[in-house]
């Protein structure tokens, strides 16, 4: 098993050496963590084989700034033996604009104790135009690689809140990106649809992301050509991130709490 992104039309050297955030993030880590080495052509048009024990300076950088050094042509992946059978638990959720935020009282909760956030869970919440409602919503993913009965405790805090729309599946870890998220991955794939995608890392903060959601919803509003549009928060847990020294990698933001 290898730790993978949340959309399918990112090829996977690319979300490794921006980084590599995903659901399995909280297990594994970023995923240029779990790189051994790199085949890359650099500026002089020499191709050179990297790795901690051969030009380690050069593998240092391309794990976490590698798109600055030149173009990787192959790669050498550490990989993981199947978490949970290779099944994962999935909730999806669409809560009303006047849940939104409970929703992120409960994501400020998850961050600041680690307890509640098992290595094994991804959390992401998106602030969507619902069609149901005529405004903004929040859609939450929670994706668990454990037992189901762990997994609905976990849960709960979510089901709370009455979901407009509530989907409970239980599916193959590799076919997570695709089903996850009420499938939203196809609408990347659509043909002549604008993707303009900016990413930050961020902190939990309840006040700001409240007012994050107020002024989405007022865009959604005043310009309906903008409700294709989104804003994702993904969070995991950070330990085995924050497990690797800083100066192991060109990686900076290890202390991240979440990310946007």
């Amino acid at each position: 098993m290898l730790a993978a992104g949340l959309c399918s039309q990112v090829g996977y050297l690319g979300f490794t050496l921006r980084g590599g955030i995903g659901r399995q993030h909280g297990m594994y880590g970023l995923g240029l963590d779990s790189l051994l080495s790199v085949r890359i052509v650099i500026g002089t048009g020499e191709i050179v084989n990297a790795s901690k024990e051969s030009d380690p300076d050069l593998f240092w950088a391309v794990r976490g700034a590698g798109h600055n050094f030149g173009v990787v042509t192959s790669a050498t992946y550490r990989i993981y033996p199947l978490t949970n059978g290779g099944v994962v638990q999935n909730a999806d959720l669409l809560l009303a604009s006047a849940q939104a935020g409970y929703v992120f009282k409960t994501f400020q909760r998850l961050r600041e104790n680690n307890d509640f956030l098992p290595p094994e869970l991804a959390v992401i919440a998106a602030i969507v135009f619902s069609p149901e409602t005529g405004e903004a919503a929040v859609l939450v993913n929670l994706t668990y690689s454990g037992p189901v009965d762990k997994f609905n405790n976990l849960a709960q805090p979510f089901l709370d809140l009455n979901p407009i729309v509530q989907n409970m599946q239980t599916f193959p870890s590799n076919k997570a990106v695709q089903l996850a998220a009420f499938g939203v991955d196809s609408l990347t794939r659509v043909k002549g649809h604008p993707h303009s995608v900016f990413g930050a890392n961020v902190k939990i903060d309840v006040a700001t992301w409240t007012e994050v959601f107020r002024k989405t919803n007022a865009l959604f509003k005043e310009t309906p050509a903008a409700r294709g549009s989104s804003v994702v928060l993904e969070m995991y847990n950070p330990e085995v991130m924050m497990s690797v020294p800083e100066e192991h990698t060109a990686w900076p933001w290890r202390d991240a709490k979440g990310y946007a």
